[in-house]
Formats: structure tokens, sequence, C-alpha cells
């Protein structure tokens, strides 16, 4: 009797290393954990953009990553919905940690001068792209002011821009944009310059 029930034994442990080698449980699907936010900025650029901003406008993008199964993500396109929602992102790169931790990247870009037109402020980055803002959050940082009778956006119509080339050229300009801080437009499209010309 002993020897059937050390022969049942074997069997039964051979068996249990069987399943557990051939059968392996299956594995759960990672899932988000925490969102880990870096931007790369400057001083200046600090002013304009936060880690809770870029958070809000991923949320919006494709919902909260947190609680999510990683591989039901699209980092991919979440990363050029980001670039193209916000003007001051030019890089962003996502990627998921083993710990299921969403690593977000952010490469941000300083806007060249704010357009104050009748309605509206926009502040405007070295590509001519357009970040509308508010009058008050405008007027905190300093910036060339471009202003006066100008049409936005730019059309085939209007001489908007070329009036943005040229304010571009004056203040990549090295002796130029050291001099000149506010560029005004009056009503028959001509620009007047001034600042703190020395």
């Amino acid at each position: 009797m002993r020897k059937l029930f050390f022969i049942l034994s074997l069997l039964l442990a051979a068996y249990l290393v069987v399943v557990a080698l051939y059968f392996p449980q299956k594995e759960e699907a990672p899932i988000c954990r925490k969102v880990d936010i870096h931007l790369n900025s400057d001083e200046k650029s600090k002013s304009l953009i936060s880690k809770e901003q870029i958070l809000q406008e991923i949320n919006e993008i494709d919902s909260v990553p947190i609680g999510r199964i990683v591989t039901s993500y699209n980092t991919n396109r979440v990363e050029h919905a980001l670039q193209s929602k916000n003007a001051l992102v030019s890089e962003c790169n996502l990627f998921f940690r083993p710990n299921g931790t969403l690593s977000v990247r952010v490469n941000t870009q300083y806007p060249l001068f704010l357009l104050q037109t009748n309605r509206e402020a926009y502040f405007i980055t070295a590509k001519l792209r357009a970040i509308p803002t508010t009058r008050a959050n405008a007027m905190v940082i300093p910036l060339p002011l471009v202003y006066g009778a100008i049409e936005y956006p730019p059309t085939a119509h209007n001489k908007t821009k070329a009036l943005f080339e040229a304010v571009v050229y004056v203040l990549a300009h090295p002796k130029w944009g050291v001099y000149f801080s506010d560029f005004y437009v009056d009503n028959t499209q001509n620009l007047f310059l001034s600042g703190a010309v020395a």
C-alpha cells in the first residue's frame, strides 16, 4: 500500500510539473499606472505651458490613460494630435515603461511675437503658427508686439503673410532685432516700427 501511495504521489507531482511547464498561466495585460511628463523648455516657455496643461490635452485627445491596457493606447496618434493641437509643442514622444508608466517627453518652442488684432490676441511662432491667447496672458510675457489694421488669418487676399515675414526678418536681423519691439500697421497697410532705438 505504501508503494502504491508513493507511486501515486510521484505521478501527481509529475503531472503538476508537466501542467506548469506546458500550460503556463496567462499573464495579465500591463495597465497604465501613472503618467510622467517632462517638459524640455527654457525659462521663457515655462510661463506659457505646464505639465497640467499637457496632461489635460492628452486626456482630451484619447481619454484618461491611467487604468487602460497599455496595448490599447495609441501613443503615435496622441503624439501627432498633441503637436497639431498645441503650437507651443515643437516635438513630443510618448512611450510606456515596463512598470506601466506612460512617459511623455515634450519639447516646447517660445513664440516669436504677439499679434494683437481688434478682436483677439495670438502668439506667433517662428514657423508662423498662431496660438490663441487671452489679452491678460499676452501682456504678462515680454514679446515684440504686432498690432493695428491686421486681417487674420492670412489669406491670398490680404497682406498678413507678407507682414509676418517682414516682422520675422526684422527680429532675426542682428541689429534691427535689438532695436525694434513694436510693429504697427495703419489702415493703408503701411508698417511702422518703434522701440528703444539707442
